[in-house]
């Protein structure tokens, strides 16, 4: 059972007349039409005129356009009547005019126009995602949309999630002369991939861009460690340390050695900062006196202050004999 829309359903009411010569059948009392995916629906209720054979239906793009269309290939003997259309990628409207025709071939006055919209169902191309730009704790996305559509009405941002799912950006969208976004919410290091839709004022949606990923870079200055305690075993010195401010995903700490205080050497291998704050130096030797430090490294090649240095206990001892 087709349902019509009260928005979508125009209703002409229509005088029944009949022509000068009085013999031409008169016109069907109310006409509807309603637009449908690729489709115009028309029906109406009967002519009253007895000798009524059927009726032709033609079709203007103005409700002012005097060139009309035939659309009935043949004389219509039921009240209902569908067009197929070519779908539409903006709402388009269609003015259908109604006329009785009888037995004898006599033609009623047409009607006066019923307009039909048919829905926007075509979705815009896909925008072309460019570059993904890196920045500083940023990263700016640049597009293009080829062969630019007036029903283009804004655009949308994803970004894939750990999980492998889109994520919207803009919940609200862009609007339709957008060509850039700055995404401010990364962390440098990280890598992320972008993709672009367009959509349009009916919320038909493009599909995706082709994805594009990036990591951004952070040059703030990493923060500096602080040294807890050091720890003197058979197995070597383990020196361990915190720290006090942000510090940006990749950044890497070193554990430097000295044994005067002020000539440090790195003893380690890059450390993964957000995971560890402890290091055993095996090679030092239990007698001797050494003193300690950690300095951090962004990953951008920042690098930090070091620590205050750490003296162990027996550079402690050489400093107290001194």
């Amino acid at each position: 059972m087709i349902r019509w829309s009260v928005v979508l359903v125009v209703t002409v009411i229509v005088a029944s007349v009949t022509s000068a010569a009085g013999d031409a059948p008169l016109l069907p009392l109310m006409i509807e039409g309603k637009g449908e995916v690729g489709q115009a629906r028309l029906r109406w209720t009967k002519s009253p005129s007895p000798s009524v054979w059927g009726y032709e239906i033609a079709r203007s793009l103005s409700p002012h356009d005097s060139a009309l269309t035939i659309v009935s290939l043949e004389v219509v003997t039921d009240t209902t009547f569908v067009e197929t259309l070519p779908l539409a990628s903006v709402p388009v409207a269609y003015w259908y005019r109604i006329r009785a025709v009888d037995r004898q071939g006599n033609r009623g006055t047409w009607s006066l126009p019923v307009r039909v919209v048919l829905p926007d169902v075509v979705p815009p191309q896909r925008p072309q995602l460019e570059e993904a730009i890196p920045g500083d704790g940023v990263i700016t996305l640049r597009w293009s949309q080829p062969q630019p559509e007036s029903d283009v009405a804004g655009f949308s941002i994803l970004r894939r999630d750990d999980d492998g799912n889109d994520v919207p950006l803009t919940p609200t969208g862009l609007p339709a002369t957008a060509r850039t976004f700055t995404d401010s919410s990364v962390r440098a290091g990280v890598l992320y991939t972008y993709a672009v839709v367009a959509y349009d004022s009916a919320g038909n949606r493009s599909k995706p861009s082709r994805r594009i990923s990036a990591k951004c870079y952070d040059l703030r200055t990493p923060p500096v460690p602080e040294v807890d305690t050091l720890i003197v075993t058979a197995d070597g010195v383990t020196v361990t340390w915190h720290y006090v401010g942000y510090v940006a995903e990749g950044t890497v700490a070193v554990v430097e050695r000295s044994t005067d205080g002020e000539s440090f050497s790195p003893i380690s291998p890059l450390l993964p900062a957000a995971t560890t704050t402890r290091y055993t130096d095996g090679g030092a030797e239990i007698t001797e006196a050494y003193y300690y430090r950690i300095v951090l490294r962004s990953p951008a090649g920042v690098y930090g202050k070091p620590s205050l240095a750490r003296a162990s206990a027996a550079a402690r001892r050489t400093q107290q004999r001194r």
